[in-house]
Formats: structure tokens, sequence, C-alpha cells
């Protein structure tokens, strides 16, 4: 297993960084120019955030970053719903209409997603994309579970979304895998 890379205080950034490029945390995050919007209103793309920042989140919470990390994708998933259009890793989680996780490759034309301001909108289109840079996702301060930020007027999740998802299908495949051991030696007994 891979370690994860903490950046000491980065002076162009601003910011401590943790760098999952080489990680088993999942790499799954927003694209650098993906905008999200402040507590206080502003606007600010996600290369530029810093630790401190203050972003409204699922369930009228407020949430504080308090670790960005970074990774490099290839490639990127351009999602384009009724008025807001998003860049965002493929098995990168957002929510449903009914408020369930779901992957952006998963969704098809004509899903709705959650969106701010309790609105919902339907997806246009999900169209995977050459991409080849900075991928970013965050944590916030005293939160475990999954947290939902707004971006690009979406809800997205967070690190801890990624790395739920992860687990869910280590889960999974471990337990495919006795599966098809205790099939194995079923057939050989017989």
């Amino acid at each position: 297993m891979n370690e994860i890379k903490i950046k000491h205080f980065d002076e162009i950034n601003k910011c401590n960084c943790i760098d999952i490029s080489s990680t088993h945390i999942s790499r799954d995050c927003l694209g650098k120019n993906v905008r999200l919007k402040t507590c206080n209103g502003e606007i600010k793309e996600v290369q530029s955030v810093n630790i401190g920042d203050m972003f409204f989140a699922y369930g009228n919470k407020v949430v504080t970053v308090s670790n960005i990390f970074t990774a490099r994708n290839e490639t990127i998933c351009r999602l384009r719903c009724d008025g807001c259009e998003t860049y965002i890793s493929g098995d990168h989680l957002v929510l449903s209409e009914n408020g369930k996780e779901i992957a952006v490759k998963k969704l098809k034309a004509g899903d709705k997603i959650m969106a701010e301001n309790s609105g919902i909108v339907k997806v246009l289109s999900v169209d995977k994309e050459p991409y080849d840079d900075i991928v970013y996702n965050f944590s916030f301060d005293g939160e475990s579970e999954s947290v939902y930020s707004i971006a690009d007027g979406i809800y997205v999740g967070d690190i801890n979304a990624q790395n739920q998802l992860q687990k869910t299908k280590e889960v999974n495949e471990g337990m495919l895998n006795q599966i098809k051991e205790m099939y194995k030696e079923f057939l050989i007994e017989k």
C-alpha cells in the first residue's frame, strides 16, 4: 500500500495540501475550474480553495475545509444539466433526486440530480473527455460522514463520500471473491 504524500505549507497555494496521486484512496474529484460558492457568496474555482474556506453543504450545513486532496486524472466527465455544467471524475458521487448517492458515470440523459436551493435538475449528457490535469477534493472540519457541497450548482461528495464508495467496492469485491472460492470448492468436491 502506498502512503499519502503530505506536502507541508505550500507557498504558492497558501495551504497544506495532501497529494493522493499514488495512494489507495479514491482519486475521483473535481476539475480545477469547477466553481464553488462560499458562505459569504464568493465564487471560487476549486484550484483556489484554501484551508479554512467555508461552504454550504446538503442538509443546511456550513462546512469548513480542513484538507485539500489532489491527484492527476487523464480523463474527466463533462456533466451537463439543465442550467449547469461541471467537470468531474466518473466515479465521483452526486446526489440523485431522491437523495441517494450515484456515480457520475452511471448517470444518463433524463436522470435527475439534486441542485442548489433544494432544486432538481435534469441530466442532459455525461461525456468522458481527455483531461490530464490536477483534480481536487476536500475534507471538512469535524466531518467523518459524507458531505455534499455545492459545485457548479449541484451537490457533489467530499473525500469521505469517495472513500465510502471505495470501501463498498472493496467489500463487494471481497465478498464476490469469497463466493467464487466457495463455488470452486463446491465444484471440486463433486
